[in-house]
């Protein structure tokens, strides 16, 4: 067998084995690109969830300014949620809002 053939199926190998070696690294990224995603969208439910027992916690307290932030807070997780592609969560002040807008329109509260 000449150094020729020798060296062209060596090449062949090589270059299959290159192949191989991408496509387990594409395959890598890829999954390591997911756990990230899945990572920030465990931070995003965490950030929410804390966000919302805090301001109730603090509504509770009769600390309406850290209400307000903690709410805002809550709000801004649900945004991100939503730009991640996540479910969009109904706000858990919903009836704390109806019950002000009552007290605001002069009815019972």
């Amino acid at each position: 067998m000449s150094d020729y053939r020798i060296v062209t199926g060596r090449r062949k190998q090589l270059e299959e084995r290159i192949a191989e070696l991408e496509a387990e690294l594409a395959k890598a990224k890829l999954h390591d690109t997911w756990d990230k995603l899945k990572a920030a969208r465990w931070a995003i439910v965490e950030a929410r969830n804390e966000a919302e027992t805090k301001a109730i916690d603090a509504l509770a307290r009769y600390k309406f300014q850290m209400f307000g932030y903690w709410a805002a807070c809550w709000v801004h997780a649900n945004r991100q949620a939503k730009a991640a592609g996540m479910e969009d969560q109904p706000s858990p002040f919903y009836d704390l809002v109806q019950a002000a807008r009552r007290i605001q329109a002069g009815g019972e509260s």
